[in-house]
């Protein structure tokens, strides 16, 4: 994979919004599911390689500005999942798990 063939220190991970369905400018055709797979997948991609991944939300340019908020939230509730599912210990995790909030 071309992640290993760099072998980055950590991911810098630009989990932006704009590849939905619904954005005016991103021009692709991702459903909430969709853009909850690809979070998953790029924090897996790293778990498995004991690479830290640093998050940061962007892109979201629907005229629902609620809808684009949800989406943002949901980016990072699919980073936490993916994080805990492949096995972090508890409590090293950076995002408060939804009852405690």
């Amino acid at each position: 994979a071309a992640i290993d063939a760099f072998a980055p220190d950590l991911i810098l991970y630009q989990a932006g919004v704009d590849p939905h369905r619904e954005d005016k400018l991103g021009r692709l055709a991702l459903s909430d599911e969709g853009l909850a797979d690809r979070d998953r997948f790029v924090m897996r991609q790293a778990r498995r390689r004991g690479l830290p991944l640093a998050s940061v939300l962007g892109g979201g340019y629907g005229d629902d500005r609620l809808a684009v908020a949800r989406r943002h939230v949901g980016s990072i509730l699919a980073l936490y999942e993916a994080f805990h599912d492949a096995g972090a210990p508890a409590g090293t995790g950076t995002v408060a798990p939804l009852d405690s909030l």
